[in-house]
């Protein structure tokens, strides 16, 4: 079995009364894109910074690969880092740039270092930027200088601390897929930090959602959000309508205004009495009150839609129920004419059973401040 690029035992870090990172064991397989995913002061830079040498764990053991390096400084250390402010030297060039670390390291001739930061350069499509300095490029040129500063030392494992955070969404949205090429194309491993749902979806081929300086759940973006095992990973990795259940029986649950839902079997397992129940808003859809069109073997809640917003792609539905759970739901803007529910209409709420995931942890949706 192929030994993980990194790999974190029982890592602790206080500073003072908080623990900004709480026991955690967590690995990262050679060649993988992670995102460490979560709200300011989940724990997730803290990480970052411990792996890169940065900060040094309270209490707990870092490896890369089979080298136990806690306690080592980041130099002696097979990775590199790229920030968000991307720290260009801004009185070099371009090539320059490149070049300082494997200069720094005595990495051979001119001819060979040469050689290695034009395979750089055209590795990041800046091919012919050479002589230019940091001030004349855009904030996306900066970001894949850094990345080609950091990857020229052909590193064990690159850290991303937040570095797309400085680009406009355009911007950020073109990096992102430039990232995963990049990184698909070197084969490192690449650990990357954000706040940003979106961007850790569309790179990254594991995500690990953190929370209070613990991994809530690690795994790839597809099964995170279609089965989320705590409702903190369901509230914050996209939007869930979350409403609690009673099991009444095989593939059953009642809400609590007394409508019985179907979900799948085998999520019921674990033996809980008490839990909830989410659906994704764009899984759901809206029928008119008392019209059993489109219903078929789908569960239903009827209620009152309470707002509409069209955002483009799709248009936004609050539905308040019977029981006072309000439902979010998307429906695809699929033409120009559409009819859509207006506020104070009865409408009836549809799902399929199979898109129900099943929550039995007992803490709180984290509210939108707690995301921030």
């Amino acid at each position: 079995m192929e030994q993980p690029d990194v790999r974190l035992e029982r890592v602790t870090k206080q500073f003072g009364d908080v623990k900004a990172v709480d026991d955690l064991s967590l690995s990262f397989d050679r060649g993988g894109f992670v995102a460490l995913l979560g709200p300011s002061g989940c724990g997730k830079t803290t990480t970052l910074r411990m792996i890169g040498g940065f900060e040094e764990p309270t209490a707990g053991t870092v490896y890369l690969g089979e080298q136990d390096v806690t306690g080592l400084p980041p130099y002696k250390r097979e990775v590199n880092t790229v920030f968000q402010n991307y720290a260009l030297f801004p009185h070099m060039t371009i090539f320059d740039n490149v070049a300082f670390g494997i200069r720094q390291r005595g990495g051979g001739s001119k001819h060979q270092i040469a050689q290695q930061v034009g395979e750089m350069l055209e590795l990041v499509q800046l091919a012919g930027f050479e002589r230019r300095k940091p001030t004349q490029l855009s904030g996306g040129q900066a970001q894949r200088v850094a990345l080609a500063r950091a990857l020229i030392n052909k590193p064990r494992v690159l850290l991303l601390d937040e570095p797309l955070g400085a680009l406009d969404l355009k911007l950020r949205k073109q990096m992102q897929i430039e990232l995963k090429r990049i990184q698909t194309e070197v084969n490192i491993t690449f650990i990357h930090v954000t706040h940003d749902q979106e961007e850790a979806m569309t790179m990254a081929d594991r995500i690990a959602v953190m929370n209070q300086g613990q991994v809530e759940q690690i795994g790839p973006p597809g099964e995170l959000y279609e089965q989320p095992r705590t409702a903190f990973v369901a509230g914050f990795l996209g939007v869930s309508n979350m409403v609690w259940a009673t099991v009444t029986g095989p593939g059953t649950v009642q809400l609590h205004e007394g409508t019985v839902a179907r979900v799948p079997q085998e999520s019921l397992e674990g033996g809980h009495k008490e839990l909830r129940i989410g659906v994704r808003p764009e899984k759901m859809r809206i029928v008119a009150n008392g019209s059993g069109d489109g219903a078929g073997d789908a569960n239903r809640l009827d209620g009152t839609v309470k707002d509409v917003s069209y955002i483009g792609v799709s248009t936004q539905y609050i539905i308040e129920t019977a029981a006072g759970d309000e439902l979010t739901v998307f429906a695809q803007n699929v033409g120009r004419s559409a009819e859509r529910a207006a506020p104070g209409q009865k409408v009836g709420v549809l799902w399929d059973p199979e898109h129900t995931f099943v929550i039995t942890d007992t803490r709180e949706v984290p509210t939108l401040e707690e995301q921030l």
